[in-house]
Protein backbone atom coordinates (compact mmCIF):
# COMPACT_ATOMS: atom_id res chain seq x y z
CA UNK A 1 0.00 0.00 0.00
CA UNK A 2 1.15 3.59 -0.58
CA UNK A 3 2.89 5.23 2.35
CA UNK A 4 0.85 8.41 1.95
CA UNK A 5 -2.86 8.91 2.61
CA UNK A 6 -5.15 8.88 -0.40
CA UNK A 7 -6.47 12.24 0.72
CA UNK A 8 -3.36 14.02 -0.59
CA UNK A 9 -4.61 15.68 -3.80
CA UNK A 10 -1.15 15.95 -5.43
CA UNK A 11 -0.67 12.21 -5.22
CA UNK A 12 -4.06 11.63 -6.85
CA UNK A 13 -3.32 13.94 -9.78
CA UNK A 14 -3.03 11.88 -13.00
CA UNK A 15 -0.19 14.06 -14.33
CA UNK A 16 1.97 13.79 -11.22
CA UNK A 17 3.89 10.99 -9.49
CA UNK A 18 6.00 10.75 -6.36
CA UNK A 19 9.70 10.05 -6.84
CA UNK A 20 12.07 8.94 -4.12
CA UNK A 21 15.42 9.04 -5.80
CA UNK A 22 17.48 6.08 -4.57
CA UNK A 23 20.24 3.99 -6.29
CA UNK A 24 23.88 4.21 -7.64
CA UNK A 25 26.44 4.43 -4.79
CA UNK A 26 28.88 7.34 -4.41
CA UNK A 27 32.15 6.85 -2.50
CA UNK A 28 33.12 9.68 -0.13
CA UNK A 29 35.70 10.74 2.39
CA UNK A 30 35.20 13.71 4.73
CA UNK A 31 37.22 15.99 6.99
CA UNK A 32 35.25 16.23 10.25
CA UNK A 33 36.92 19.54 11.12
CA UNK A 34 35.44 21.39 8.14
CA UNK A 35 32.03 23.08 8.55
CA UNK A 36 29.00 21.34 7.14
CA UNK A 37 27.58 22.87 3.95
CA UNK A 38 24.83 25.45 4.27
CA UNK A 39 23.58 24.59 0.78
CA UNK A 40 23.17 21.32 -1.07
CA UNK A 41 22.15 20.51 -4.61
CA UNK A 42 18.61 19.23 -4.20
CA UNK A 43 18.26 18.11 -7.85
CA UNK A 44 21.21 18.45 -10.26
CA UNK A 45 20.84 20.54 -13.42
CA UNK A 46 20.00 18.77 -16.67
CA UNK A 47 18.15 15.66 -17.80
CA UNK A 48 18.57 12.38 -15.94
CA UNK A 49 17.27 8.85 -16.35
CA UNK A 50 17.14 7.39 -12.87
CA UNK A 51 15.87 4.38 -10.98
CA UNK A 52 13.72 5.74 -8.17
CA UNK A 53 10.90 4.52 -5.95
CA UNK A 54 7.24 5.50 -6.05
CA UNK A 55 4.85 6.07 -3.12
CA UNK A 56 4.45 2.31 -2.66
CA UNK A 57 8.28 1.96 -2.62
CA UNK A 58 8.20 0.10 -5.94
CA UNK A 59 11.23 0.73 -8.18
CA UNK A 60 10.49 2.76 -11.30
CA UNK A 61 12.55 4.18 -14.14
CA UNK A 62 12.00 7.92 -14.44
CA UNK A 63 13.19 10.72 -16.67
CA UNK A 64 13.83 13.89 -14.62
CA UNK A 65 14.36 17.35 -16.10
CA UNK A 66 15.88 19.96 -13.81
CA UNK A 67 15.76 23.48 -15.19
CA UNK A 68 14.78 27.01 -14.14
CA UNK A 69 11.07 26.21 -14.63
CA UNK A 70 11.29 23.28 -12.22
CA UNK A 71 13.15 25.46 -9.73
CA UNK A 72 10.43 28.15 -9.91
CA UNK A 73 7.72 25.53 -9.30
CA UNK A 74 9.53 23.99 -6.32
CA UNK A 75 10.42 27.37 -4.82
CA UNK A 76 6.83 28.63 -5.19
CA UNK A 77 5.42 25.49 -3.56
CA UNK A 78 7.99 25.76 -0.76
CA UNK A 79 6.87 29.35 -0.08
CA UNK A 80 3.21 28.29 -0.18
CA UNK A 81 3.82 25.52 2.36
CA UNK A 82 5.90 27.75 4.63
CA UNK A 83 3.22 30.47 4.54
CA UNK A 84 0.71 27.85 5.69
CA UNK A 85 2.99 26.98 8.63
CA UNK A 86 4.40 23.69 7.33
CA UNK A 87 7.92 22.56 8.20
CA UNK A 88 10.11 21.50 5.25
CA UNK A 89 12.73 19.08 6.47
CA UNK A 90 15.19 16.37 5.46
CA UNK A 91 15.38 12.89 6.95
CA UNK A 92 17.54 9.81 6.40
CA UNK A 93 16.94 7.07 3.84
CA UNK A 94 13.50 8.54 3.02
CA UNK A 95 12.15 7.09 6.27
CA UNK A 96 10.03 10.12 7.17
CA UNK A 97 11.27 9.88 10.75
CA UNK A 98 13.78 12.08 12.60
CA UNK A 99 14.74 15.33 10.91
CA UNK A 100 18.37 15.65 9.81
CA UNK A 101 17.95 19.22 8.59
CA UNK A 102 15.46 22.00 7.95
CA UNK A 103 15.19 23.53 4.49
CA UNK A 104 15.22 27.32 4.66
CA UNK A 105 14.87 28.09 0.93
CA UNK A 106 15.14 26.71 -2.59
CA UNK A 107 16.94 28.55 -5.37
CA UNK A 108 18.12 28.03 -8.95
CA UNK A 109 21.80 27.86 -9.85
CA UNK A 110 22.28 27.40 -13.64
CA UNK A 111 25.57 25.57 -13.04
CA UNK A 112 24.34 23.24 -10.28
CA UNK A 113 20.54 22.94 -10.41
CA UNK A 114 17.93 23.35 -7.68
CA UNK A 115 19.76 24.26 -4.49
CA UNK A 116 18.39 23.90 -0.96
CA UNK A 117 19.59 26.11 1.90
CA UNK A 118 19.77 23.81 4.95
CA UNK A 119 20.08 24.21 8.70
CA UNK A 120 21.35 20.84 9.96
CA UNK A 121 19.86 19.40 13.14
CA UNK A 122 22.28 18.04 15.76
CA UNK A 123 21.17 14.55 14.66
CA UNK A 124 21.92 15.28 10.99
CA UNK A 125 25.26 16.82 11.86
CA UNK A 126 26.22 13.73 13.88
CA UNK A 127 25.24 11.39 11.01
CA UNK A 128 27.39 13.40 8.60
CA UNK A 129 30.35 13.92 10.92
CA UNK A 130 30.38 10.23 11.89
CA UNK A 131 30.24 9.37 8.15
CA UNK A 132 27.10 7.30 8.62
CA UNK A 133 25.73 9.02 5.49
CA UNK A 134 27.67 10.72 2.74
CA UNK A 135 25.17 12.03 0.21
CA UNK A 136 21.65 13.29 -0.40
CA UNK A 137 18.59 12.13 -2.32
CA UNK A 138 15.55 14.36 -3.04
CA UNK A 139 11.89 13.44 -2.76
CA UNK A 140 9.35 15.26 -4.90
CA UNK A 141 6.28 15.04 -7.07
CA UNK A 142 7.28 14.92 -10.74
CA UNK A 143 5.19 16.00 -13.71
CA UNK A 144 4.86 12.79 -15.76
CA UNK A 145 4.67 14.69 -19.06
CA UNK A 146 7.58 17.11 -18.66
CA UNK A 147 9.70 15.12 -16.19
CA UNK A 148 10.17 18.26 -14.08
CA UNK A 149 10.00 18.25 -10.28
CA UNK A 150 6.67 19.96 -9.66
CA UNK A 151 5.90 20.01 -5.96
CA UNK A 152 7.18 19.00 -2.56
CA UNK A 153 5.38 16.23 -0.67
CA UNK A 154 3.34 18.05 1.94
CA UNK A 155 3.76 16.57 5.41
CA UNK A 156 6.77 14.47 4.44
CA UNK A 157 10.52 15.04 4.18
CA UNK A 158 11.74 16.72 0.99
CA UNK A 159 14.64 14.31 0.76
CA UNK A 160 17.08 12.39 2.86
CA UNK A 161 20.65 11.65 3.70
CA UNK A 162 21.65 8.46 1.87
CA UNK A 163 24.69 6.58 0.73
CA UNK A 164 23.33 5.67 -2.71
CA UNK A 165 21.58 8.54 -4.52
CA UNK A 166 19.71 7.82 -7.75
CA UNK A 167 21.36 10.75 -9.48
CA UNK A 168 24.68 8.91 -9.06
CA UNK A 169 27.65 10.83 -10.44
CA UNK A 170 25.54 13.97 -10.83
CA UNK A 171 24.91 14.05 -7.06
CA UNK A 172 28.36 14.00 -5.40
CA UNK A 173 28.63 13.64 -1.66
CA UNK A 174 27.64 16.46 0.64
CA UNK A 175 31.14 17.20 1.84
CA UNK A 176 33.14 16.44 -1.31
CA UNK A 177 33.42 20.08 -2.40
CA UNK A 178 35.10 21.05 0.83
CA UNK A 179 37.50 18.11 0.65
CA UNK A 180 38.75 19.54 -2.62
CA UNK A 181 39.67 22.73 -0.79
CA UNK A 182 36.66 24.82 -1.77
CA UNK A 183 36.36 27.96 0.32
CA UNK A 184 32.59 28.03 -0.02
CA UNK A 185 30.21 26.21 2.28
CA UNK A 186 28.24 25.00 -0.75
CA UNK A 187 28.35 21.28 -1.44
CA UNK A 188 27.63 18.53 -3.92
CA UNK A 189 27.81 20.64 -7.08
CA UNK A 190 26.60 18.81 -10.18
CA UNK A 191 29.48 18.30 -12.60
CA UNK A 192 29.36 19.76 -16.11
CA UNK A 193 28.36 17.04 -18.54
Amino acid sequence: PPLFPDTMPDLLSPDCELLRALAAPVAVDADPLKPLPREIVWVPVGEHDICAHDSAMQPIQAHVVCDATAARDISAHFEELRAAGHRIWLDKNHEGAEATGDVRAFSWDPARGIVAAVDWTPYGERLLRDKVFCSFSPEFLRNKTTGRPRRLVQGHASGGLVNAPAFGAAMPALIAAQLAGAESSHANPAPAG
